[in-house]
Parts: structure tokens; C-alpha cells; sequence
């Protein structure tokens, strides 16, 4: 950006160059850039203003893009460093019965925990667990949730089917 604003004073002469580099003007803010724009429309100043800025814009652009392209190879490795550094680590024992706590919500955490708890069914395992069930009786319930699991999961397809018809107009 000084650059910029040291090429467009440029334009404007030596005077103008010298507050422009002068430090005591870069911190001055009530100076703008109005000895730029302190010509007429459409004198021949104005055209001669805009256009350094316009070159001195490109050239700042093109060096900025050109500095910044990689290949296909420098991307791909810049981003699996970012991807392998997101990733958590590997699971072990405890990873189906822990959570992280993150920022110190130590509340957040555990209403995470209890959740995959209930989607595991952890409450009702240990209470069927508690006290010993036959071959028999356990082989029959088991058998019994698993055919009320298909039975519900075929109910909601169907509901599923009969409400995409009716969104159809049919």
C-alpha cells in the first residue's frame, strides 16, 4: 500500500512525494488523499492521476497472484497436513464411552455422553444383565426386538412412500 501511495504522489510532484514520505504524514489522518482528487473533473491532471493508479494497482495485483500460485502437488500436501491435523486420534477402549470437553464445558460434555448412552441402550443392557436370563427366554427376546425393529423401520418407509405420493398430487 505505500508503494501505491508513494507512486500516485509521484503524479502529483515533488512536494507531494516528500509528504508522502514523510512519516509525520502517514500518521496524520486528517490528510487524505485530496491533493489527488483536488483537481477539476475532467482536467487532463485527473486522467494523468488515475492512471498511474491504475498502473501501479495492476502491477501490485499481478505480484500478489503470481506470488501465491502453487501446484497441484504443494496443494494436495498443504491440505492433508490441515485434514491428518483435524482428524481425532485413533479409537480405543474407552473411545465409545468418552467425550471431550471442550472450552472447559464440563456440562455439555456429559449431556453428550448421557446421549450416546441412551442411543446405545447402556440403562436398559445393564438392567436386563442384572439378574441371569435363560437361553431360551433371552433367544426369544432378542428375536422379538429384532423383528419389532423391521416392523417399525417398513411402517416408516411406507408412511415415507404414501406422503411422497401425496406431495406429488396424486
Amino acid at each position: 500500500m505505500q508503494a501505491l501511495v508513494a507512486r500516485a504522489a509521484g503524479a502529483l510532484g515533488s512536494s507531494a512525494t516528500a509528504a508522502f514520505a514523510s512519516s509525520s504524514f502517514r500518521a496524520s489522518a486528517s490528510f487524505s488523499l485530496n491533493r489527488l482528487f483536488a483537481t477539476k473533473p475532467g482536467s487532463p491532471q485527473d486522467s494523468v492521476n488515475w492512471s498511474v493508479l491504475d498502473t501501479t494497482y495492476d502491477a501490485q495485483r499481478t505480484e500478489r497472484t503470481t506470488q501465491y500460485v502453487k501446484s497441484a502437488e504443494e496443494r494436495w500436501e498443504q491440505r492433508s497436513k490441515n485434514v491428518v491435523a483435524s482428524l481425532l486420534p485413533p479409537g480405543n477402549a474407552y473411545a465409545g464411552r468418552s467425550v471431550e470437553v471442550k472450552n472447559g464445558a464440563v456440562t455439555d460434555a456429559l449431556r453428550r455422553l448421557q446421549a450416546t448412552l441412551m442411543r446405545n441402550r447402556v440403562h436398559q443392557e445393564l438392567r436386563m444383565t442384572a439378574r441371569h436370563e435363560k437361553k431360551g427366554v433371552k433367544r426369544r427376546r432378542l428375536r422379538s426386538q429384532r423383528w419389532r425393529r423391521r416392523f417399525a423401520h417398513e411402517v416408516r418407509k411406507k408412511v415415507q412412500l404414501v406422503n411422497a405420493i401425496r406431495a406429488r398430487g396424486a
